[in-house]
């Protein structure tokens, strides 16, 4: 039987380790994928550091792009054998109650790419590897030739959690809307309402973070609550914001959140995807100024498509490529996990 190469975590008390894993055989529906690239998320680095539990053993990374290489059965509508493809965070069944109601990152059986535990059933299941075995009811796109790998394996985790942090926003052009924070995820997010038009007014603590956040389309930034909460007033004649998105994974930003918008307005929280307390809320305000607060985890798989439309169209509009740091090949993906702690944000990649 042939066999990969992974990089196993066992512990966050000890190194990855480089080995060999066997390549299953392919069941109906499965694709097996020769990995290109695999960037490294911030939830790869908690995980690794041990402020994120995983199963264990398991292979970690979601953000991967590579080329189908085998599949058993018909492949995907548009797809074949050598293409170059990227594919959504999780798979799902399709038939549940959750698939159903169109929440197929809820999915009763749902498998997560990056996070599942490594068994002889599911030995290729995360990026840091040479392949992985795609199971059926994973979205697969194919990934538009004039993207690089790198901005690319963006599209399968914060560009299409940004893309659906939109769509449920409801935003539209001319809206005035507020993003708390300002990274890959914040990015993807600003360069998207830029694009379709909005007024974004964003904040973060950090002065590097708010200098690529002007490049990326905002249209001000702020490190001080009081500023932001004046300048809100002034764009949008004392009413409030249109829309507030919390995408720094900070309690005070999502409580920042509802206490800035207008009436009728929508708050959506994605970066509180791990516990930071509980914030206050007054549900007489909330159906006095008739607002709306939604949270999205992950994304549905239309979403990866939007991402990578989006970022065919503006991958040399935004400076995508300057969110990227080293790359390290494999077997140095201790170093590389190191190199990504003192990234200063810039995502680091591994390649096979």
């Amino acid at each position: 039987m042939s066999v990969a190469r992974a990089a196993i975590f066992h512990g966050h008390d000890h190194p990855l380790a480089v080995e060999e894993v066997p390549i299953p055989s392919l069941k109906e529906g499965e694709c097996l994928v020769e990995i290109a690239c695999c960037s490294l998320c911030r939830s790869d680095l908690h995980t690794v550091c041990g402020n994120r539990v995983e199963p264990t053993p398991t292979i970690l990374g979601h953000e991967i792009v590579g080329r189908i290489v085998a599949c058993e059965g018909p492949l995907p509508t548009g797809l074949t054998i050598g293409d170059r493809v990227t594919w959504g965070i999780a798979a799902s069944c399709g038939v549940c109650f959750f698939c159903r109601q169109g929440l197929r990152q809820k999915c009763v059986s749902l498998f997560k790419y990056g996070h599942m535990e490594l068994t002889a059933e599911h030995p290729l299941s995360g990026g840091l590897a040479s392949h992985i075995v795609l199971r059926a009811g994973t979205p697969i796109y194919k990934v538009p030739t004039h993207l690089s790998d790198e901005i690319a394996s963006l599209a399968n985790c914060s560009t299409s959690t940004a893309a659906a942090v939109i769509r449920i926003a409801e935003a539209q052009s001319g809206d005035t809307v507020v993003v708390f924070g300002a990274g890959v995820l914040g990015l993807a997010a600003i360069s998207m309402l830029h694009e379709l038009g909005c007024q974004v007014l964003v904040f973060d603590p950090f002065t590097s973070a708010r200098e690529r956040a002007i490049t990326f389309g905002a249209t001000a930034v702020f490190h001080d609550l009081d500023a932001l909460r004046a300048a809100v007033s002034d764009q949008t004649e004392n009413r409030g914001a249109d829309v507030a998105l919390e995408l720094s994974g900070v309690r005070s930003a999502a409580e920042a959140t509802v206490n800035l918008l207008r009436i009728g307005g929508t708050a959506v929280w994605a970066g509180t995807a791990s516990p930071v307390g509980e914030v206050p809320i007054d549900p007489e305000q909330v159906v006095r100024r008739l607002l709306t607060l939604r949270g999205m985890h992950n994304y549905a798989p239309e979403d990866l498509n939007t991402a990578l439309e989006f970022l065919d169209r503006n991958h040399d509009v935004y400076p995508f490529a300057e969110l990227f740091g080293k790359s390290f090949p494999l077997e140095k993906v201790n170093e590389a996990f190191r190199s990504a702690n003192d990234s200063g944000g810039r995502r680091i990649t591994v390649r096979p």
